[in-house]
Formats: structure tokens, C-alpha cells, sequence
């Protein structure tokens, strides 16, 4: 793990742990409703452990508003203070979270451009490995804007099981939660990334897509899917921007 240029000087940097093995213990614009709920599936069905597939979203996606997007801006997020930039904390070797499973969709400007956004709680959250402590954020957020997302649900969907592959860098741990609130649809997964207790979720409304990785709260126990769920909610509907027709 490392840290590139955080704005935190209280931030020890995380090259400190670089080269240590895993197994550490430790929308369309408008504000987004509240969930209808979530999805467990059956082991071996879609959203079992190990699936590429989520699972079937709960709750019913409202038609398209015919309104999208212009621009990512810093949300507003309760007790969490956010900074707009690419200083993040870095895992390395595979094991960071990216915005994948989007290439099939037409972004709003000339390639690929997301912006991604780093919020802090207080206290900071401490992630301890083989004796030494740093400190992290609350989330890692990425955004990225499109002409058109056909299927929110399915472009969530897509985006998680393209960011956690079976086999891939990142552990998924237990089942996904998927719930639909407005326009916006989200997919929430545990997962281990270098030993570290995630919860990451990616969630889509007819104009974006996003992944947000949510650190441990106390630097040892996931952040359970309803506080994941509600934060991702609250991320999409106050950093969508400055709405225009479609």
C-alpha cells in the first residue's frame, strides 16, 4: 500500500506497508430516494459467491427523466469532509478498486474521464499491518459521465462484476445487496483487498456510473451494506451536477 499526495499531514505514508503479503488480519441529476431494498440469492445462483452475476435489482427503477449530468462536484455527505483529485490511498499490485464494465457506453466528454473523490471522516480510520498504523479515508469514489446508460440496473451490475472477477486481485466476501432508489440503481459487495475488510459499490443512473470503495470503520470490520448503501445514495445524489435535457 501507498500514498500518493493526500492533503492530510496526518496521513503516515503508506509505502511504509509496500511489499508486505495479503492476509491482514484487520441518477440522472436529482437527489436519490430512499431504498426499497436489498437482494440475497441462493449459493450457486447469480450473486452467490464467486458469480459474476449480482442478482436481480429489489425495488422498481423510475423511467428516465430525459435530464443528464454535466458535472461531478464535491458531495455533500454527512460528518465527511471530500477533496476532488487523483491523490488516493493505493494498495498497489492489482488490488485497488477501478470503475470497470463501461466501455460499451458513449461518455459525455472525449474519452474516458472520471473523476474520482476522496472523503475523510473523523476520528480517522486506522488500518494496522505487521506493527505499523496509517490512516485512511472513509471512501474512495470514482465518476464518470455517458451520453446514455440505457439500464442503470444492468450498468451497475456490469460495473461490479467486471471491478470484483472471480479469481481477481480482490476477495468477495458473502453476497452482493442490490437495490434500486429512483433513478439510481446500486450493487454493493463485501471483499478483502489485501487482507483489509471493503465494502465497495457501484451504482448507475441514466447518465453515470460509479464505484466507491468504503474503508473499515475502526480498521477491522466491513461497513455493513445499509450504511454502504445509504452513503452511495447520498455520493450520487449531491455530486451530479448542473442538469441538462438529454
Amino acid at each position: 500500500m501507498s500514498m500518493h499526495g493526500t492533503k492530510r499531514t496526518a496521513v503516515i505514508a503508506l509505502a511504509l506497508l509496500g511489499g508486505l503479503g495479503a492476509g491482514c488480519g484487520p441518477g440522472g441529476g436529482g437527489p436519490a430516494s430512499p431504498a426499497t431494498g436489498s437482494t440475497a440469492s441462493a449459493a450457486g445462483g447469480p450473486g452467490a459467491p464467486g458469480s459474476t452475476a449480482p442478482g436481480p435489482a429489489v425495488g422498481k427503477l423510475e423511467p428516465d427523466p430525459s435530464t443528464r449530468p454535466t458535472t461531478v462536484g464535491l458531495p455533500m455527505m454527512e460528518q465527511l469532509e471530500c477533496d476532488e483529485g487523483s491523490s488516493t490511498v493505493r494498495f498497489g499490485d492489482g488490488k485497488d478498486l477501478r470503475l470497470s464494465g463501461v466501455d460499451g457506453l458513449s461518455p459525455r466528454s472525449s474519452g474516458r474521464n472520471e473523476t474520482v473523490t476522496t472523503c475523510w471522516g473523523f476520528p480517522l480510520i486506522k488500518l494496522t499491518k505487521s506493527g505499523t498504523t496509517v490512516s485512511a479515508p472513509d471512501l474512495i469514489a470514482r465518476t464518470e459521465l455517458f451520453h446514455t446508460v440505457p439500464d442503470p440496473v444492468a450498468a451497475a451490475q456490469k460495473a461490479m462484476a467486471a471491478s470484483l472477477p472471480p479469481g481477481g486481485e480482490r476477495k468477495a466476501v458473502g453476497e452482493p445487496t442490490v437495490v434500486t432508489a429512483g433513478t439510481l440503481a446500486v450493487a454493493c459487495r463485501h471483499n478483502l483487498a489485501d487482507g483489509f475488510p471493503m465494502a465497495s459499490c457501484f451504482w448507475a443512473s441514466y447518465g453515470a456510473v460509479g464505484a466507491i470503495d468504503y474503508f473499515p470503520p475502526g480498521g477491522t470490520d466491513h461497513l455493513s451494506m445499509k450504511q454502504a448503501v445509504d452513503r452511495t445514495k447520498e455520493f450520487a445524489g449531491t455530486a451530479l451536477r448542473d442538469t441538462t435535457a438529454h
